[in-house]
């Protein structure tokens, strides 16, 4: 038997295929020219928490107060973008969060027709030292992600208007 043929009888080895029968092997990854990556570590230790989860308005405006912490144990710097920037206002855009640390996050919806929004808060581990955010972010990086859902009821002028006049009787009655 020669070395250049695989031996059936050898454990493992395999046969040659008969000419004209295709291989059933799967086909290999698309890598459009690069390296395979391997999963990130780095992911595991960026972790962002948004409280409370998603901000409430009702049609004719309001405005939404919410914490983001970064849980994990890496330096972040954050970016928030918005799906209607028309109606909503958010601060900070943009911000470092150091492990463990929270930041307030203002949101501010104006008054406008009522539709599906959301605010999207993109965040990656920031570099030592680095000090302005917004250029923090543009450099390449891993990025997590997480969404702020903005929902907008539909009140009725006079459930409105009712909620607005209890809301002042409850105000003059403190004073």
């Amino acid at each position: 038997m020669s070395s250049s043929q695989p031996s059936s009888s050898s454990p493992g080895s395999l046969l040659p295929l008969p000419p004209g029968l295709p291989r059933n092997d799967p086909p290999p990854p698309p890598n459009n020219g690069h390296a395979p990556r391997e999963p990130s570590a780095q992911l595991s230790a960026l972790e962002l928490k948004l409280y409370p989860p998603l901000a409430e308005f009702i049609g004719f405006g309001g405005a939404s107060k919410h914490v983001v912490t970064n849980c994990g144990s890496h330096r972040l710097v954050f970016k928030v973008k918005c799906s209607n920037n028309a109606l909503f206002k958010v601060a900070p855009v943009f911000a470092f969060l150091d492990p463990g640390m929270s930041v307030d996050l203002q949101v501010v919806r104006l008054e406008g027709p009522i539709r599906k929004d959301k605010l999207l808060i993109m965040f990656k581990e920031a570099k030592p030292g680095e000090r302005d955010a917004k250029r923090a972010f543009e450099a390449e990086g891993v990025t997590g992600k997480t969404i702020l859902p903005l929902i907008t009821k539909n009140m009725g002028s006079e459930s409105a208007a009712n909620n607005l006049l209890i809301f002042a009787r409850s105000i003059t009655d403190s004073c």
